[in-house]
């Protein structure tokens, strides 16, 4: 039998804990692995939500778990947020890149007082070094109209080279995380997969 991996990511910043999943396509068989915790030092954020807040929503997008936003999933790719229960949005390409079959997830957190949004990206960062990646910044976006900021991983996992990037954003109090994940080899595709997800992004009204 050709048995079809996926890779799957859940990064956890905020405790610096990392959690590598491994599945075969269609199955639930996971392998986990983590990084030890580290402490946090936060600052209480005075940023209020700008008023270029995206709220519209594309037509045919799909909300996430809390649905509190909505993207639009790409063509090929399937939603199998309901298996992940750690995530709010977990999106998978049907097609394998590479080694790996492609996927971008979501998960939310709150943490009284709220961080600035630099200070998650570094915890972040922090935890990736800790779990061997080499982590590259990249540019600064919106995410639905927030600002966000990220980086690039580079890691092995299974063997093989894996690219992540992360981009954290913050809206209404909750800190968002977006992770792709994909064949390093293919990470100029999965770059452009991801523009197209986070383009399409809004958030629920109120």
């Amino acid at each position: 039998m050709n048995r079809r991996r996926a890779l799957a990511f859940a990064i956890l910043p905020m405790t610096a804990s990392v959690a590598l999943a491994g599945c075969q396509f269609g199955s639930s068989t996971p392998a986990a692995s983590s990084t030890p915790s580290t402490s946090t030092t936060t600052t209480t954020s005075s940023a209020s939500p700008t008023p270029s807040v995206v709220t519209s929503a594309v037509k045919g997008s799909t909300p996430g778990a809390k649905k509190a936003f909505r993207v639009v999933v790409p063509s090929g790719w399937t939603n199998t947020t309901s298996a992940h229960k750690s995530t709010v949005m977990f999106l998978q390409s049907k097609t394998q890149a590479g080694h790996f079959y492609p996927t971008f997830n979501v998960i939310r957190q709150q943490q009284t007082p709220l961080p600035q949004l630099g200070d998650v990206v570094q915890q972040a960062q922090i935890a990736m070094r800790q779990g061997g990646a080499t982590v590259t910044q990249v540019a600064d976006r919106t995410i639905g109209g927030e600002p966000a900021e990220g980086y690039l991983a580079n890691r092995t996992a299974n063997g093989q080279q894996v690219a992540q990037t992360q981009y954290f954003v913050i809206h209404n109090g909750v800190i968002y995380t977006t992770t792709m994940s994909s064949d390093a080899g293919t990470r100029t595709q999965a770059d452009q997969t991801q523009d197209g997800i986070l383009d399409t992004w809004s958030w629920a009204a109120g």
